[in-house]
């Protein structure tokens, strides 16, 4: 009979680390149910496994597809101040320029075309009278493309005497 029943119970945890170096038993000393499998056991575990790698490659290459889409969006934004600040400053140069006729400018339409900053920009004045008698009203468009549809920079001024 005690032969049968340690046939039947599996071998204790104290049993287990008896045996031979390539046993490994899953339970705490004392408990009577532990298991012992037989695997190899070669020490520390050394690198990563296939899967570990992959899910970092995909986390990385997530993370430089974000970074990369980042970096395209800010170099595009920085251009397009760029372009809003030279139109703006062709805007300027404008209205000097209508001011600085030396006399009070007739009202219509005026169009032309000033470099600024290595880039050809295109602008329309409108000039009307104002409210006030004397003082024409100038409101100035400037855009990169000769058809004036890409309107950067609207500036409004006035010149003449009240």
């Amino acid at each position: 009979m005690p032969a049968e029943r340690a046939s039947q119970n599996p071998p204790r945890s104290e049993d287990c680390r008896e045996q031979a170096a390539h046993v490994r038993c899953s339970a705490p000393v004392g408990w009577r149910g532990a298991a012992c499998t037989r695997r190899r056991v070669f020490g520390a575990q050394r690198g990563f496994s296939l899967l570990e790698v992959l899910i970092a490659l995909a986390v990385l290459a997530l993370a430089l597809f974000a970074l990369s889409r980042t970096a395209a969006l800010s170099l595009t934004a920085a251009a397009h101040r760029e372009e809003t600040l030279l139109a703006g400053i062709v805007a300027g140069n404008v209205l000097t320029e209508i001011r600085l006729d030396g006399q009070s400018p007739a009202p219509g339409r005026r169009e032309g075309q000033q470099r600024q900053g290595g880039r050809e920009f295109y602008w329309r004045a409108s000039i009307v009278d104002s409210d006030l008698p004397g003082v024409r009203r100038i409101d100035i468009a400037v855009a990169l493309d000769p058809e004036r549809r890409d309107r950067r920079v609207s500036l409004t001024g006035f010149a003449g005497q009240p």
